[in-house]
């Protein structure tokens, strides 16, 4: 028989609180009015970080009468309480009464509502504590630890108070960042993606940002996923790049970057058809990607929680600087319609990429209407869920090959035209790629 597991908190032992510190902080602002400006950088506006069910009933009664630019006061909280049947409940009007005339000074506020949100941290970290406790009994451990972190994470975020900020100092630090940037020799500000025409109208792809990459089947959005990746972690800086394939298998994956490499064709590769010449340009091919900083990943239907705790792992084991997803429309989702459950994955994804600080790059199939017009170039209107794109993605772009629809005209033969689409921070427009499909490639148009 197993030990029985020590409960964290006894039944006799109370969570995190200090009602003294509660009531002064009360009787201060129902004393002074402009004493509660000192609390709400700190105090959750619903007040919940109050541990006794009245003084939160008290404190909302203040909040609602300075939204509504009225006096405050023991008569006006007390009127406001009855109104709402929550007078007796708070204690009545003694209770106030006594607020009122335990408070010496109102110096403090400011720290005793410091003490007060410590003291509801703390509780936070009990009550989910005691979940995981729980869950731990259930569920599965990738699922489990992907849950618990996304808790504690939330604890830790709500840790950090954003205070508000006179606009000087607001202007003093743009100028620090233009003058850094005017400074740094390279005008990318973000992560490259080894496209100089694509890189200089998003100025690299920027950390925290989502960006859609969607085309029709045959385009070749797995071919640029895998040379942005690859172009990105040959850099000096080795940039470190996830890459998850929910289609297609690692092996293949490797394969194509070889192929691209080595200029050796996908087809000659999987049929074991290669020339003698060409086995010391795959050596080397080998050689060069075996030293690139790129972990694959290639989980079937992974769910965005799974994908976030290996992400969030490999971040903190060897370091992450993008994260590549091809393609969102096989990840799985709990939600009964599918329009919601892709818009749930958006938001999830965007919350990863501000979480880890990294680009994520999610690639995603468009529907049919493309082919229906004469000029298939696609349109935002061409992602499936369009809505829940255009709402979280940060960037959206797409690839088009006139080849692949207008094989007889000559002067389409091994081109590319990304379509940036939206950017949130920068402008839209057209960038020429070459791409030679049978290499799996894409270059440069004048490279």
């Amino acid at each position: 028989m197993g030990k029985k597991i020590r409960q964290s908190q006894s039944a006799d032992q109370l969570p995190p609180q200090n009602l003294t510190v509660e009531e002064a902080l009360l009787g201060g602002i129902i004393r002074d009015n402009g004493a509660l400006s000192q609390v709400t950088d700190y105090i959750n506006i619903n007040g919940d970080d109050f541990y006794q069910p009245g003084n939160r009933e008290i404190f909302n009664s203040i909040l609602e009468l300075a939204k509504d630019h009225k006096q405050i006061n023991s008569v006006t909280v007390a009127d406001h309480l009855k109104q709402r049947r929550k007078l007796d409940k708070v204690g009545g009007k003694p209770y106030l009464s006594l607020l009122i005339n335990n408070v010496h000074t109102d110096n403090n506020l400011g720290t005793y509502a410091k003490i007060i949100r410590n003291k509801s941290l703390f509780k936070q970290l009990i009550t989910i504590s005691t979940e995981i406790i729980e869950q731990s009994y259930e569920k599965e451990t990738d699922a489990l630890v992907s849950k618990a972190e996304q808790l504690i994470n939330e604890v830790a975020r709500n840790c950090e108070q954003s205070e508000i900020t006179h606009i000087a100092k607001i202007v003093k630090k743009s100028f620090s960042a233009i003058d850094s940037a005017y400074s740094n020799d390279s005008v990318i500000t973000g992560v490259t993606t080894g496209f100089w025409e694509l890189d200089d109208i998003t100025n690299g792809l920027q950390r925290s940002d989502l960006i859609i990459i969607g085309g029709r089947p045959g385009m070749g959005k797995s071919s640029l996923a895998l040379n942005i990746a690859k172009n990105c972690a040959e850099l000096p800086s080795c940039n470190k790049v996830a890459f998850f394939s929910l289609e297609t298998s690692k092996i293949q994956l490797v394969l194509r970057l070889l192929s691209s490499i080595a200029e050796v064709e996908t087809r000659y590769l999987n049929k074991g058809t290669i020339e003698d010449v060409a086995w010391p340009r795959l050596s080397e091919a080998a050689t060069i990607i075996s030293e690139l900083p790129i972990y694959m990943d290639d989980t079937p239907g992974i769910s965005v929680d799974e994908m976030r705790a290996k992400a969030r792992r490999l971040q903190k084991n060897k370091g992450l600087d993008m994260v590549i997803i091809d393609y969102l429309q096989l990840m799985s989702g709990d939600c009964e319609s599918r329009e919601r459950e892709i818009a749930k994955i958006l938001r999830s994804l965007k919350e990863m990429a501000k979480e880890l600080n990294v680009p994520v790059i999610a690639l995603s199939q468009l529907n049919r209407n493309v082919e229906s017009r004469s000029d298939k170039r696609p349109q935002l209107s061409d992602l499936r869920e369009s809505e829940a794109f255009e709402e979280d993605a940060d960037v959206i772009m797409f690839i088009y090959r006139d080849e692949y629809y207008n094989k007889d005209n000559p002067y389409n033969k091994d081109t590319a035209e990304i379509l940036v689409c939206k950017q949130r921070n920068g402008p839209t427009g057209v960038i020429n790629l070459r791409f030679f499909s049978q290499f799996s490639c894409f270059l440069d148009l004048y490279k």
